[in-house]
Formats: structure tokens, C-alpha cells, sequence
């Protein structure tokens, strides 16, 4: 952890060791005047800057080494991971939909520079949350793969394997929904826009809105869901079939051009097969 002094405020930030410049993944900033964070906050702003990047190097430490390991793993310590990554994603997303604590804690003065997550002041865990969640819902798509093969490096009981198709299933729902909630609320700021302006033009730049800074954040760990859904055999689509093709049709309404992409293929490869549609022959 690397400190700046000017005058009497403090910047705390991680130093990368190359040529003084910051890693992107942990630049967390917190700003705060040493005559006042005692009183202005109950905790320190640098400790908790500490923790944060310790669980984001974590984070990707765990998406990195654990795929390599599992049949090293047993049945109730991949549970335990599990529970743990779902954990750390919950905290930051509760954290990220408090609106009103995120508010209370940048009047004090709290994570002021953002997390490089956009223009917005006002604390986020964005990058937490979004780099917990796909490490989350890769490894419940790799646990879950292992445990169906029949010489698979992973074996797990009837019910623990219940257990992660059921983890997969919400992870997969509440990733999809909140997503294009985010996305059905950019499409209202845009066309609210548009009514202010007369259908004019946006004089001058615009910062990101908290909606898109999600989108930005979010859009990647749909694409990269789906792309696991895309690896999946035409048996283990049908399985889950049921509760997976409302999600996939429900995403259609999104306007990112990537998700649709994604959608498309996962159509014309898989659903199209179980529907018994030779696409190429028409």
C-alpha cells in the first residue's frame, strides 16, 4: 500500500511496483483528511481499502487455481467455496443496491475517487461484485460439468449436485433479470433525454450514468455466462431447458449487439437441434 501526502489529506492506493503505476483491478481510492476521518467515519478508510483489494486479488487468485485443482477437492470444500463466493458476491451487491448508505458515506468523505468504475462519486463495489459473481458462476459451471461426467475429477453426492444445479439456476436468473432491468432503466434515461432536448441534439459531453456504468461492468459476465451455456451438450441444454429458456428469450429484449450475438448461436446450435431444425439445409 503505497501513501501520498499533500498538505493534510492522504490518497491510499495499491502500488504495482512498475514505475509507480497503479493496478487497474485494485485502484480503489480513498480520500479522507486526517483531522477528521476519525470522527467522520467508525472505520478506517485504509484498512478497509486493504480488504478490499486483498479480496479482489483473491478473487482472481481463486477463478484461477481452483479450476486446475478440483479433483484435488472434496465434497465439503467445494461446498464451503462455494458458499464463501456466493457470500462475497451478496455483500457487495447488497452493498452496491444501498443507495442511501453509499450517499451517507461519501458525504463523509468515503472512497471520494471512485473505484474507476466511472464518473460517479459515489461509492460502488462494482468491480467486486462483478469479478465475484463470474468466478462464482464459472465454478458452478465447471462443478457442475465434472459431477456429470462419469469419469469426471469431481465426484459429488445426488444432493450436492442438486445443491449446484439449484446455486446455478438463481446465480443464472438473478444475473439475467437484474441485467436487463439496468437495461430497461437506460432505455427510460435515454428516451427521457430525448423528451428534455425536443429531439434535438445533447449539447456537449455527458458523463456515464450510474445505469451504464453497471451495464459496462454487468455485460461482460452475461457474455461470458452464456458462453457457457454455449459449451454445454445438447442433453445438459435440454435438462434445464424448463427454467433456462425464459431467461434466454427474456434477454432478447436487451440492446446489447454481444448478447444478441451470444443468443443467436446458443439458438441455432443448440435449441434449433432439439427442435429437430437442420438451419443449414434451409
Amino acid at each position: 500500500v503505497a501513501e501520498r501526502e499533500e498538505g493534510g489529506a492522504r490518497s491510499i492506493g495499491t502500488d504495482s511496483g512498475q514505475g509507480g503505476e497503479q493496478d487497474e483491478d485494485a485502484a480503489l481510492m480513498f480520500n479522507y483528511d486526517d483531522t477528521d476521518a476519525a470522527v467522520a467515519l467508525p472505520f478506517s478508510s485504509a484498512t478497509t481499502f486493504v480488504m478490499c483489494s486483498v479480496q479482489l486479488q483473491t478473487l482472481k487468485l481463486t477463478g484461477e487455481a481452483v479450476p486446475k485443482n478440483l479433483s484435488k477437492l472434496n465434497e465439503v470444500q467445494v461446498e464451503e467455496l462455494l458458499e464463501v463466493m456466493a457470500r462475497s458476491t451478496k455483500f457487495a451487491h447488497e452493498f452496491n443496491d444501498d443507495l442511501a448508505l453509499r450517499v451517507e458515506l461519501q458525504k463523509r468523505g468515503f472512497m471520494q475517487a471512485g473505484d474507476g468504475s466511472g464518473n460517479s462519486s459515489v461509492p460502488t463495489l462494482l468491480r467486486q461484485e462483478t469479478l465475484a459473481l463470474s468466478k462464482y458462476l464459472s465454478l458452478l459451471f465447471r462443478v457442475d460439468s465434472e459431477a456429470q461426467r462419469a469419469k469426471g475429477r469431481l465426484a459429488l453426492s445426488p444432493e450436492s449436485h442438486a445443491q449446484v444445479k439449484r446455486r446455478l439456476e438463481t446465480g443464472l436468473h438473478q444475473l439475467f433479470m437484474h441485467y436487463l432491468l439496468q437495461d430497461r432503466m437506460f432505455t427510460a434515461e435515454n428516451e427521457q433525454d430525448a423528451d428534455s432536448t425536443h429531439g434535438g441534439p445533447v449539447v456537449g459531453g455527458r458523463d456515464e450514468s450510474d445505469v451504464e456504468v453497471d451495464l459496462r461492468f454487468f455485460t461482460p459476465v452475461v457474455l461470458l455466462s452464456l458462453t457457457e451455456v454455449l459449451e454445454w451438450d445438447v442433453a445438459v441444454v435440454k435438462e434445464n431447458l424448463p427454467w433456462l429458456y425464459p431467461l434466454l428469450t427474456a434477454l432478447l429484449d436487451c440492446r446489447s449487439r454481444e448478447v444478441h450475438t451470444a443468443l443467436r448461436l446458443i439458438f441455432e446450435q443448440k435449441i434449433s437441434t432439439l427442435l429437430g431444425l437442420d438451419l443449414e439445409a434451409a
